[in-house]
């Protein structure tokens, strides 16, 4: 059993007419429902894409940090192999100018 001014939900998928507002076209209280329900939806919906850009973007500059930390940390440890290399090179001409 319906009340006055309730739809039935293939009712409510469907836009209203004139005739279904009532006599003097007046918004039923279920119609101002409806209108606040889509407006909440299309709110939610926009946020979500707005969350949704801003945790992309946020994953694209982490990916790029990662690169650019995994970049310096070759390059550190290439440099510190070098330092290695130079300081046994150094030990070694040290030991040949003592003997």
């Amino acid at each position: 059993m319906m009340l006055d001014g309730e739809r039935s939900s293939e009712e409510s998928r469907t836009p209203l007419t004139p005739e279904d507002r009532g006599s003097k076209g007046n918004l039923t209280k279920q119609d101002a429902l409806d209108a606040l329900s889509s407006k909440l939806i299309n709110s939610c919906q926009s946020s979500l894409k707005a969350l949704q850009k801003d945790i992309h973007e946020v994953g694209n500059r982490t990916v790029h940090s990662e690169s650019k930390m995994a970049e310096f940390a070759t390059a550190h440890n290439d440099l510190a192999e070098h330092v290695q290399a130079l300081e046994q090179q150094i030990a070694t001409l040290e030991k040949k100018m003592m003997d």
